[in-house]
Parts: structure tokens; C-alpha cells; sequence
């Protein structure tokens, strides 16, 4: 099962976001990475929701708690989870995903969600690059 993690990233002027990782393949050195405005796990079925591609996050960022090099604020790991990548070949992300908040350490109480994304831009049909999408924005919805 490939990993996500919700990260709590603080910045330095004092604003707060989430930092969505996915992992894509085993072992593979980058993640693909969004930045969302609230703690996706507290939530089975969330409404619509915007989304910005980040540049590909290190693996590292998987297990990553504390102050971010360069003076870039702080992360505190708001939930871990699971993924599965459905589809990601077209103009579309269809992605299922279970967290699990901080500290709980059953994988038996997460429950799947599936979601679907897609670019705001309309550019439809178009292949998606996920190695080079920092920038694009997205809306996820439920599946």
C-alpha cells in the first residue's frame, strides 16, 4: 500500500496550511504534493475543494516533524494514511484514500474515500505531468 500524510505546515508570517503528500510509486524518491486549506482527514465525505500542485516533496516529508530548513516555517504531521492512485492518466486524478489522525495506530478504523480531481484551468485532455505540475490548480470532490 503506498502512503499519504496530512502535514500542518506553519509559515513564518503565521499562516497555516496543509501539505497533501502522495506517495506514487514504493520507495520512490519524490511525492506528489498539494496545498489545501483544511485537515482533509477530519472528514469521510468533504465537500468540493481547491487545491495548488506544490513542486514534488521529498520522501523525506513523509516522516518529517519539526522546523523546515531555510527558515520555511514548521510541519506537524496531522494524520498518515494510505493511498491508491485509480487514475491518472487523462484530465483527471481519481485517488482513494484513508487516514488516520495522529496517534491512532489501527489501520482497522480508517475509513476509504475516494476523490476525484481536476484541473481549474479547463485544459481537459491533456495527459496529465505530475512531475512538473507546481502551480496548476486543482478541485478535488468525492467520488
Amino acid at each position: 500500500m503506498l502512503r499519504t500524510v496530512l502535514l500542518r505546515h506553519e509559515t513564518t508570517d503565521g499562516g497555516v496550511h496543509y501539505d497533501w503528500l502522495l506517495e506514487r510509486q514504493p520507495g520512490e524518491e519524490r511525492t506528489t504534493t498539494f496545498r489545501i486549506a483544511f485537515d482533509l482527514s477530519t472528514s469521510n465525505r468533504p465537500q468540493p475543494f481547491h487545491a495548488e500542485q506544490l513542486t514534488d516533496h521529498r520522501r523525506l516529508y513523509l516522516d518529517f516533524e519539526g522546523p523546515i530548513p531555510g527558515g520555511r516555517g514548521l510541519v506537524s504531521r496531522a494524520a498518515n494514511g494510505d493511498c491508491e492512485w485509480l487514475d491518472a492518466l487523462h484530465d483527471t486524478l481519481r485517488v482513494r484514500v484513508r487516514f488516520r489522525p495522529t496517534g491512532r495506530s489501527s489501520r482497522g478504523g480508517a475509513e476509504w474515500m475516494e476523490l476525484l480531481g481536476r484541473p481549474e484551468s479547463g485544459e481537459l485532455g491533456q495527459p496529465l505531468q505530475f512531475r512538473a505540475g507546481a502551480g496548476a490548480r486543482w478541485i478535488f470532490e468525492p467520488a
